[in-house]
């Protein structure tokens, strides 16, 4: 107990002087420092009664997606997950064992991103892309490829993910019927990037659903998928609800018992579908403001990519050379609203190539292995679906959705590196 509340201190200490630093030079309000001492604070306690690991941090740290992302506090969890490897690793036994998985992608990842950096027209953007785009994903796949990870705890994580997306789903849904004019993502405010949250957290409800034996706990998995579903259709945003009928669509292939569930929210989406949502989906491409903005954003995309295919053009360059006429300013658009054409403008086209091949490459071969078991396949079934998504919008390289999406990739590429424990305790 002494040895671990005093790593807790240590970990506590750090990540205050590093949070308060960074509000500090960010010029955050003092809500974000009390926040940030709450979180602390949970984490020192929750620590002194739990063993300090990797998936207890995961589980402890979940409680974040209640609140509107905070950047900074993603990036710090980043620091801090090194700190938890090295304490649960121990350094000696660490350094005989350790192995950097999908290393010559992330080497080849990482000399782009240095590229794309030294390209960014501003240097903190830069680094923050930098981060989202090489140290995150390289985090928690190098992390979570070279633990031990127990069965139970990946569940238990999982189900923390679907509670805390059920509860910002029911905030969402009250926000959204109390003030019908506007788009709200429940505790996020903005609606587009919650939706990956929501997608996620309901194929794992799925995937505990099936999961489980108990019926009463299947009951609770099936209601709060229910209410999520409810949390996307209250965002008004369409291709979230295109989402849904990707993942059910190629799970209902599968899994014949979910058939009944497709048609269940495809009829309930038709009847409690939203008058806004409604008017977006009849509009036609000329009518549609924000299709047409995607459609000239990646147009321009591939101009710039086909001039500069082998480096990029860097980090959040395109906004800055995105010019609009005054009388057109509506249709000015940021970011190439594609991760794929986002990752070849600014990294490279070898350099997106080799982000993907680590996603798409780790996901077939998990496929291929644990297709059999619902909760796996699920997993399967909700990456991709972020990966579908990610065809109009960047997704996984906001932090908040990285973070988790790279969580569950390192779940992946640990069961697949320890596939026969895991394919027996399938069996």
């Amino acid at each position: 107990m002494k040895r671990n509340f005093s790593l807790v201190l240590l970990i506590g200490l750090i990540a205050v002087v590093s949070i308060s630093s960074g509000i500090v030079i960010q010029d955050r309000s003092i809500v974000l420092v009390i926040t940030a001492l709450v979180g602390v604070t949970w984490l020192s306690v929750f620590f002194i009664f739990f063993k300090i690991n990797i998936l207890n941090f995961m589980i402890a740290t979940s409680l974040i997606y209640l609140i509107k992302p905070i950047q900074p506090f993603y990036f710090i969890m980043t620091g801090l997950l090194w700190i938890v490897f090295f304490i649960q690793k121990e350094m000696p036994l660490m350094m005989k064992d350790f192995k950097p998985h999908n290393f010559h992608s992330f080497l080849i990842i990482l000399l782009f991103s240095i590229i794309g950096f030294y390209k960014a027209p501003s240097t903190s953007e830069g680094m923050i892309y930098f981060t989202r785009i090489f140290f995150i994903p390289f985090t928690l796949v190098t992390i979570f490829s070279n633990i031990k990870l127990e069965f139970r705890k990946i569940k238990l994580f999982y189900s923390c993910i679907v509670v805390v997306a059920f509860v910002v789903s029911l905030i969402g849904v009250y926000l959204a019927i109390t003030n019908p004019e506007d788009r709200i993502g429940s505790t996020w405010v903005t609606a587009m990037t919650i939706n990956a949250f929501y997608l996620i957290a309901f194929y794992l409800s799925l995937a505990l659903y099936f999961e489980v034996s108990k019926k009463t706990v299947k009951v609770i998995f099936i209601v709060m998928a229910f209410i999520i579903f409810l949390g996307i259709l209250f965002t008004y945003t369409r291709m979230a609800l295109l989402g849904i009928a990707f993942g059910l669509g190629l799970a209902s292939l599968k899994v014949k018992e979910l058939r009944k569930y497709f048609i269940f929210f495809a009829v309930l989406g038709f009847i409690l579908i939203p008058a806004t949502l409604l008017m977006r989906f009849s509009k036609g491409i000329f009518e549609d403001t924000s299709m047409i903005i995607r459609y000239l954003v990646w147009e321009k995309s591939i101009n710039l990519i086909i001039e500069s295919p082998i480096t990029g053009i860097g980090f959040e360059t395109l906004k800055y050379i995105n010019k609009m006429p005054e009388a057109f300013s509506f249709l000015y658009a940021e970011h190439s609203h594609n991760v794929f054409l986002r990752l070849a403008l600014e990294i490279g086209v070898i350099g997106m190539l080799a982000y993907n091949f680590v996603i798409f490459r780790n996901l077939y071969l998990y496929y291929k292995i644990f297709k059999n078991r619902m909760l796996y396949y699920f997993t399967f079934v909700a990456l991709l679906t972020i990966m579908f998504t990610c065809l109009t919008d960047v997704f996984i390289i906001q932090t908040p959705i990285a973070f988790l999406f790279w969580s569950l990739m390192g779940i992946v590429i640990n069961q697949i590196i320890n596939k026969e424990e895991f394919i027996e305790l399938s069996s």
